[in-house]
């Protein structure tokens, strides 16, 4: 056809079009100078040449597909103004026939990139207009696009509106392609973050982290920092396989950064040793929370099967262990979670440090043992004088990583020495807390005292245990003895009759503090 518009007619237009855009200047501030029926008019002219065009192209084919998609581009165009001019309902309107248009297409190397574009434009509008379910139906869409068209050469909107006649698709922007989707996925994580479905938003971030990875187009720094908040929320919602995974990732990558970085001194106008120190510290704050979290859950488990035999007592005799038959998983277990796993081999790091119940004091103190040398380089990042909140926080879980370790610890005496060395912790934090604002920081100086009447109750407690094995111990000793043995007997009956009465009256005046159990 004689009079049928070119590839480079429509560059013409489409180069024209943006040049308006950009004198004229998009902005709310401006936004009353713009001749908003120009602009359609001139999207309008643009849309009519492609239908134009698309009915001489054979149907489905490269020309078909590529001139689908900057059809869409300029409905998107106009929908950018429209949504300027607050014209939120037209907008939408455009943008639901436009996805109905392309979206049967969206597999298309030429239609990908701009169905992705169209898909968070109506995402973002049901997001603001409150309709979370919408906007998640429309974004999960974009999940199959982007499978389908991983590792595949895209056309953006540059490259479509070429004045070649032939153009084809580029696989240098892979890139750009999975940052769209990015955007797509940190949209559909805040709708599940907003529905508390933990779980979905856990998913979709590990996601983001596995693309932004693979193509090293993100900072490693940030990166890591990202993947260490993922770690803490894995540890806090009790995915602790998953959690060591993931800290386990973020370990291995912190070192080779520091090798790869060798001797450079700044990136980014900052000092690269204060980059490392930083991450080193954070990531060590992560380590001790998984830690404590092991701790509780596994000290937990075990007070759980503790009242579980004692008031089963009698359905179980003769039944064999009952332990044996509780559930000993820790932590919850789901197969998205489960699943989220990064391609690198990390397991000579995961092979240090439990994700299954403590079992044996053994295990607890190699726990304890792993997470005192992360305690130690937070410890000298976050030192008093620089980060006191930061600091006293860190010693509080120091004091709680001893309390834990005592719980696994069967031998009086070596529980005793745990519950002084946690005293001794808990008056270093005192006084440290005395030199700061007693209003600012009252909530901490009523943490701690109430953690020191705790250890003076586990020390009292931890007498009494030692003092009926002294009493055990000596009855033996002096079996052949009998008067001596009675006048000792009731010399250690008096110190025992002491103990019990001042524990139970500093129990009955805070039965709060009262240790659950013991072994």
């Amino acid at each position: 056809m004689a009079n049928e518009v070119t590839f480079a007619q429509l560059h013409q237009k489409y180069c024209d079009l943006k040049d308006y855009s950009k004198k004229q200047g998009v902005s709310q501030q401006l936004k009353s100078y713009w001749d908003i029926s120009l602009i359609r008019l001139n999207c309008d002219s643009i849309i009519n040449d492609i239908e134009t065009k698309m009915k001489t192209a054979e149907s489905e084919s490269d020309v078909w597909h590529r001139l689908l998609a900057m059809k869409g581009v300029i409905l998107n165009f106009q929908v950018d103004f429209l949504l300027l001019f607050e014209n939120f309902g037209l907008a939408m309107d455009i943008l639901i026939e436009n996805f109905k248009n392309i979206h049967p297409y969206s597999k298309s190397n030429y239609v990908s990139f701009v169905s992705l574009q169209t898909i968070h434009k109506i995402a973002s509008i049901c997001k603001m207009n409150d309709d979370l379910c919408s906007a998640q139906e429309i974004l999960e869409t974009a999940v199959d696009i982007y499978e389908s068209s991983i590792d595949e050469g895209y056309c953006e909107n540059e490259e479509l509106f070429s004045p070649d006649e032939t153009v084809w698709p580029r696989f240098n922007l892979a890139c750009q392609f999975d940052n769209t989707y990015i955007f797509i996925l940190e949209m559909l994580k805040i709708i599940h973050d907003s529905k508390k479905n933990y779980v979905g938003s856990v998913v979709l971030q590990h996601h983001i982290l596995k693309i932004q990875l693979k193509r090293g187009d993100e900072s490693l720094f940030i990166w890591l920092q990202n993947l260490l908040r993922l770690s803490n929320k894995l540890t806090h919602l009790q995915f602790y396989r998953c959690a060591r995974h993931h800290l386990s990732v973020a370990s291995y990558k912190l070192e080779s950064l520091k090798k790869s970085f060798g001797g450079k001194q700044v990136e980014n106008g900052k000092h690269v040793a204060n980059l490392f120190d930083g991450l080193e510290a954070n990531l060590a704050l992560v380590w001790i929370k998984y830690a404590l979290s092991m701790f509780v859950s596994s000290e937990k488990k075990y007070l759980e099967i503790y009242y579980i035999k004692k008031t089963q007592k009698s359905h179980s005799e003769g039944k064999g262990d009952e332990s044996q038959r509780t559930d000993m998983t820790l932590g919850k277990t789901d197969e998205k979670i489960e699943a989220l796993k990064f391609q690198l081999d990390v397991s000579s790091i995961e092979n240090l440090v439990t994700c299954e119940i403590i079992r044996t004091t053994n295990q607890a103190k190699d726990l304890f043992e792993f997470v005192i040398e992360w305690f130690n380089r937070a410890k000298e990042y976050y030192e008093f004088n620089e980060f006191p909140s930061e600091h006293i926080s860190l010693m509080m879980d120091f004091s709680e990583l001893h309390k834990s370790l005592a719980f696994f610890e069967p031998k009086s005496p070596e529980r005793y020495i745990l519950f002084q060395k946690r005293q001794s912790i808990l008056n270093i934090i005192k006084n440290l807390s005395a030199q700061l604002d007693p209003i600012a920081f009252v909530d901490t100086n009523v943490e701690i005292m109430k953690e020191l009447a705790q250890v003076h109750l586990d020390l009292l407690h931890s007498d009494l245990e030692m003092l009926k094995e002294i009493k055990t111990f000596a009855m033996d000793q002096l079996k052949n003895n009998p008067t001596k043995s009675q006048q000792l007997e009731k010399h250690i009956d008096s110190s025992i009759d002491l103990f019990e009465n001042q524990l139970n009256v500093l129990e009955t005046y805070d039965a709060e503090s009262k240790p659950t159990f013991q072994f």
